[in-house]
C-alpha cells in the first residue's frame, strides 16, 4: 500500500511514523525498529545516494526542518511498504530530485576521473601486493605499509627507525632525531 502527497509535519499522522518514540532517550536500542517495518530510513538531505536512518519524532522534526531551509520548501513524503527498506520513504519534491540527480552524476564522473576500470583495478591491486611484500615482516596496517612506501621509507630504513625507537617514517639519524626533538621535550619554557 502506498500513501501519496504527505506534505511536512502530516507524515508524524502516518504509520511507522506514529510509532517512533518522542526522544532518542526513550528508544529501546536493542529492538529499535518498527514492527512490520524495521528501521525508518528517509533519503539524506546532506549524501545524495544515501538514507539516514529516523530513530524519533525529534529527529524527523528535525529533518523536515533542515530540507526546509535547504530547500525553501517542506518535503513531500511517498511511503512505499512494499520497496526495500532504504526506499520505502521517498521524497517527491522536484529541486530535492535535482539536487539529488545532480549529486548522483558529480560523484560518477569523479569516480570515472579516480579510475574504477579493469585496467586500473588491475594496478590496484599490482600496488597493493607490492606495498603489502615490502613490510611483509612488520606487524601494521596496510594503511601504515602505503604511507611508508609514499614517504619513500624503505624496509631497511623501517628497521632502522624500529631498533632504535624512532618514527616509523624518520628519514634521519638517531642522533638527528633527538637533537631535532630533545630541547623540545625537555624545554623548561622561557626564563
Amino acid at each position: 500500500m502506498n500513501s501519496l502527497d504527505i506534505i511536512g509535519n502530516k507524515i508524524f499522522n502516518e504509520f511507522p511514523f506514529t510509532e517512533l518514540p518522542e526522544t532518542r532517550k526513550e528508544v529501546d536500542w536493542g529492538d529499535r525498529g518498527v514492527e512490520g517495518w524495521g528501521d525508518i530510513n528517509v533519503p539524506s538531505i546532506s549524501d545524495g545516494d544515501a538514507s539516514m536512518t529516523i530513530f524519533s519524532k525529534k529527529d524527523l522534526k528535525d529533518y523536515i526542518e533542515n530540507f526546509k531551509n535547504k530547500f525553501s520548501e517542506e518535503p513531500t513524503f511517498l511511503l512505499d511498504n512494499d520497496a526495500d527498506w532504504f526506499d520505502k520513504v521517498k521524497i517527491t519534491n522536484n529541486d530535492f530530485n535535482e539536487w539529488k540527480n545532480n549529486y548522483i552524476n558529480a560523484k560518477g564522473e569523479t569516480l570515472k576521473r579516480w579510475g574504477t576500470t579493469n585496467e586500473n583495478l588491475e594496478i590496484r591491486k599490482v600496488v597493493r601486493e607490492v606495498i603489502s611484500e615490502a613490510f611483509e615482516d612488520y606487524d601494521m596496517s596496510f594503511l601504515e605499509k602505503l604511507k611508508l612506501k609514499l614517504k619513500g621509507v624503505s624496509e631497511e630504513k623501517l628497521k632502522y627507525n624500529i631498533e632504535n625507537n624512532l618514527p616509523w617514517d624518520w628519514k634521519g639519524s638517531k642522533e638527528g632525531f633527538y637533537e631535532k626533538m630533545e630541547p623540545r621535550r625537555n624545554n623548561a619554557g622561557s626564563n
